[in-house]
């Protein structure tokens, strides 16, 4: 899913869709999602192939002392601040890591005090969408830092648009069905625990289902933010 094409048609008509039926639009999407990606067929081939991209992209990460990793959000205040607790999981894996995350501009003001995060709120987004601009900030970081690996959790955030020969890991669409499956299936609903165990699951490489259990749902806001 990205900024263009049918996406792009789609999910301005989701937004249109929602903005005059704001109970019917949503519920429509979700059945239709999960009914294509949800599957737990299509989701398991979906995440074979991110995880062969990230088998390549690992043994890279391993040959470095303190990897510089970025993680983007979604351009949504609420998913910038809900899905930042999948950092916590990037933050076990690599535990040395220099962890920057991209987000939208209020949200990031909610959770730039993040222990050993870089937070860059660079995004301020129009309807849901990145603008010109946004993506401008995205590319000069991207470019003036350097990182070793990309790992994008928002839709609108393409290799192309990101413009860099850096190697991006695309997990929207694989954690956008994990969240809508655990839903579905009257799993845990919060979405900064689903977004943790998406991530820790998927660098564990077991399959993505909702046996695995954290502790507790949790969201970390700055002092300031509160």
């Amino acid at each position: 899913m990205t900024n263009k094409g049918l996406s792009k048609i789609g999910l301005r008509l989701l937004d249109r869709t929602t903005d005059a039926f704001p109970r019917f639009g949503p519920r429509v999407f979700q059945r239709a999602f999960i009914g294509l990606f949800g599957n737990a067929w299509v989701s398991e081939l979906f995440l074979q192939k991110y995880r062969r991209v990230w088998r390549r992209m690992q043994k890279t990460l391993e040959l470095r002392s303190f990897p510089k990793i970025l993680v983007t959000a979604d351009v949504c205040i609420g998913d910038a601040v809900l899905i930042s607790e999948s950092v916590r999981a990037i933050r076990d894996e690599f535990p040395l890591a220099e962890i920057h995350y991209v987000c939208n501009r209020t949200g990031g003001q909610l959770v730039e005090g993040m222990p050993d995060v870089q937070v860059h709120n660079i995004i301020q987004g129009e309807r849901g969408f990145p603008t010109k601009d946004d993506l401008a900030r995205l590319r000069a970081l991207v470019e003036r830092e350097q990182f070793h690996a990309i790992l994008n959790l928002g839709p609108f955030f393409s290799k192309r648009a990101i413009g860099t020969s850096v190697p991006v890991l695309q997990l929207f669409v694989p954690l956008a069905a994990s969240v809508l499956r655990a839903w579905n299936s009257n799993g845990p609903r919060h979405l900064s625990y689903i977004a943790r165990q998406f991530m820790a699951d998927f660098f564990s490489t077991r399959s993505i289902g909702l046996e695995s259990k954290l502790n507790t749902n949790s969201v970390y806001l700055s002092e300031e933010a509160v």
